[in-house]
């Protein structure tokens, strides 16, 4: 016997949202990521969510104190009443207990993990700390291990990565999201030992500030001018 029409469609049509338990279905940041010291760890779920049961059913390891933000029904945030510490492995766990507005809970307990960002260090100096006879016209730049600034910002807010001394007049910019470099007008003063002093305030878009026991100042002497060629001998 041939189905009708209607009841090909009725058979085709997706399972009610209402008569499915919950899942997880993404994290932000995605699970397994670096997490920023100042961020909050979200999670999404596939339907609306009994907030009560979801905030009481999330357990974070080590334990911090926060508070919770929901985005919508489906969507909440759980943000930490202080930074994160640096290179910290960080675990989040949602029991079965949380329970989406049809009364289902979930089927399982979740668990995602993620390392919050370690300590900001200097990748590499240039010149290099303790260096005499540098080329008076060189760049002076400086590398960090993790992005300091966002890509396409206007570079007069920007901050500066590091001060010269004695002052040097150039032009200092932001090559990239990480490198710093300063560019001497024509060249730098002859037979000079300049003192390179890294911002203190510099802090990674992930929060991480600069390692305790970071080299931050270091210095380099210019090559001392002298006569290459005369004529008559």
């Amino acid at each position: 016997e041939e189905k009708s029409a209607a009841t090909v469609a009725s058979s085709a049509l997706p399972l009610e949202r209402e008569d499915l338990p919950p899942v997880v279905v993404e994290t932000t940041p995605l699970s397994g990521s670096i997490l920023p010291l100042q961020g909050s760890i979200g999670l999404i779920f596939d339907q609306p969510m009994e907030r009560e049961s979801v905030e009481g059913a999330i357990q974070l390891n080590p334990a911090y104190s926060g508070r919770f933000e929901w985005l919508d029904e489906t969507s909440v945030e759980f943000i930490s009443d202080q930074p994160l510490p640096p290179d910290t492995p960080i675990t989040i766990n949602i029991a079965a207990t949380a329970r989406a507005k049809n009364g289902l809970a979930l089927l399982r307990s979740q668990e995602f993990s993620f390392q919050t960002a370690g300590n900001l260090r200097i990748a590499e100096r240039i010149p290099a700390d303790g260096l005499s006879d540098v080329d008076p016209a060189s760049t002076i730049a400086v590398t960090f291990n993790q992005p300091i600034v966002p890509i396409g910002e206007i570079e007069e807010t920007l901050p500066k990565a590091f001060s010269i001394d004695p002052p040097a007049r150039g032009s200092g910019r932001w090559l990239n999201s990480s490198t710093y470099i300063f560019q001497p007008d024509l060249s730098l003063g002859g037979g000079v030992t300049y003192s390179i002093h890294v911002n203190p305030e510099l802090t990674s878009l992930a929060g991480s500030s600069l390692e305790e026991g970071e080299l931050t100042v270091w210095s380099f002497t210019t090559a001392i001018p002298q006569v290459l060629w005369a004529n008559p001998d």
